[in-house]
């Protein structure tokens, strides 16, 4: 492994969530690294190809990765808010897939899945800004910063505009 792929691989380690090759370049160029694009992009491609890195590919078709975590065959759970994953051992997918390519009478049998859903963390940011639309429906109206720091969870539009009554009441 050279040099700037190591640089690559502790960047990505440290990263400690999937991201593009274009995020890490400009994180490992904003830390004055001289690396090229290019570069990022093959030492990644490397990486998950020796299995020492997972891809994937989030809402907009671009690979991610993410510093593999778990040796093996495995696939993963995220959350479609903040894209966080989990791994999900393979087994169960894997038989599963294999009984069925039996039952069709096909061998070697390989699966591949991404599961989607909501962590728990975004779950109880959705609640408290359904709460909060709730609220403002009945008069309350929650402050700029409160707003903020429920659509900063939710990846929604950081721009917010408060809302002034002079009836509002907190509560």
């Amino acid at each position: 492994m050279t040099t700037r792929q190591d640089l690559i691989r502790r960047a990505l380690a440290d990263a400690d969530t999937f991201v593009s090759a274009q995020d890490l370049h400009a994180g490992l160029r904003s830390k004055g690294h001289r690396v090229g694009l290019a570069t990022v992009y093959r030492a990644l491609r490397g990486l998950a190809e020796a299995g020492l890195a997972d891809r994937l590919r989030d809402k907009d078709g671009r690979h991610v990765y993410r510093i593999c975590r778990n040796p093996g065959h495995h696939h993963y759970l995220r959350c479609q808010a903040c894209g966080a994953a989990a791994d999900v051992p393979a087994s169960a997918l894997d038989q599963w897939a294999a009984a069925v390519g039996s039952k069709y009478g096909f061998t070697d049998v390989t699966v591949t899945a991404e599961l989607f859903g909501t962590c728990a963390g975004c779950s109880i940011a959705g609640q408290l800004h359904r709460a909060r639309g709730l609220r403002v429906a009945m008069g309350y109206i929650p402050s700029s910063s409160q707003l903020m720091a429920c659509c900063s969870r939710l990846q929604m539009p950081r721009k917010v505009t408060p809302v002034t009554s002079g009836h509002s009441k907190q509560l």
